[in-house]
């Protein structure tokens, strides 16, 4: 289990339809986007997956997450999207691009996740980025962490984060810990 994976989550949507509150910055921010293709990374049960996939049922919706039996607990819940297992690194870089590529991918949303992926590994967040968008991306919505006084992550903040992809996306929106970053 991961140590963001929260059941009650789950369980609020499952029997009450209630999305996480704790989406909702991000939520704002993804309404501003003009594509309808998105990948959500460390996407845990997929709640927010849903929450595109109900806004717009035409959309396609993809989450990936290194948990499956979070994945499992989203869709025996009845999380509708498509999720699939991968660990976002370095090394699988070329996998996910593979699937930006086939399903035409062109929003990337990405939760309080980079600094899990790549806060140790610099470098290869910015490949990360600079493969992203050569595959298609045109969009990163992105929620980085609260800001605290004495962070263990050089991906501290969302000004972290956005630096980090820099060289392939600009900022041109951010609220709080939320961005709106475009494709250079």
């Amino acid at each position: 289990m991961s140590r963001f994976d929260s059941k009650e989550l789950l369980t609020a949507w499952q029997t009450k339809g209630k999305f996480p509150a704790i989406h909702d910055a991000i939520w704002s921010m993804i309404l501003q986007t003009k594509s309808r293709q998105f990948l959500d990374l460390g996407c845990c049960h997929g709640l927010l997956c849903q929450r595109i996939y109900q806004e717009w049922p035409e959309a396609v919706v993809i989450g990936l997450d290194s948990n499956l039996s979070s994945i499992e607990a989203g869709r025996r819940a009845g999380v509708q999207p498509t999720m699939v297992q991968i660990q976002v690194s370095k090394k699988t870089i070329p996998d996910i691009r593979s699937l930006v590529e086939a399903n035409g991918i062109k929003v990337l949303v990405a939760r309080r996740c980079f600094p899990e992926f790549f806060g140790d590994d610099l470098p290869a967040g910015r490949e990360f980025g600079a493969e992203m968008r050569s595959a298609g991306i045109e969009t990163i919505v992105l929620q980085g962490r609260v800001p605290v006084k004495n962070p263990v992550n050089v991906l501290c903040t969302v000004e972290h984060e956005v630096s980090l992809l820099s060289e392939s996306f600009k900022s041109v929106m951010v609220n709080g810990q939320v961005a709106f970053l475009e494709a250079r």
